[in-house]
């Protein structure tokens, strides 16, 4: 039992990590010349050919229409986000974005003198 609780500890502390690098490689990428536009394509494309090595027949798809309103999805859903994120930090530091965007759950659901 207490194996299993080490366990994900361990993959918490690892998700953490990689999602703080991915600011941090953001920055650096952005104060290198790439345009935050850029870094979310490049970004797109590399997690789309991952997953075609992952599964080069089917992932989630019925179809090839299936295929591509997931592709849209990914797209327009991610690109909102990404945009967003990577702009802000074009503007100020990856501790400061990250830290807004991990404190954004709280504030909506959980104090209770913001109104919904």
């Amino acid at each position: 039992m207490k194996f299993k609780h080490g366990y994900y500890h361990l993959v918490a502390i690892l998700t953490v990590s990689i999602w703080g690098l991915t600011f941090i490689s953001t920055k650096i990428l952005i104060q290198h010349g790439l345009t935050p536009q850029e870094v979310f394509f490049y970004r797109f494309l590399i997690a789309y050919i991952g997953i075609w090595f992952i599964s080069p027949r089917r992932l989630f798809t019925n179809s090839w229409k299936d295929e591509l309103w997931l592709m849209a999805g990914g797209i327009f859903g991610g690109s909102l986000y990404f945009f967003t994120e990577n702009t802000a930090l074009e503007i100020t530091q990856a501790s400061n974005v990250s830290f807004i965007i991990c404190t954004v759950s709280f504030t909506h659901y959980h104090l209770p003198f913001i109104e919904v």
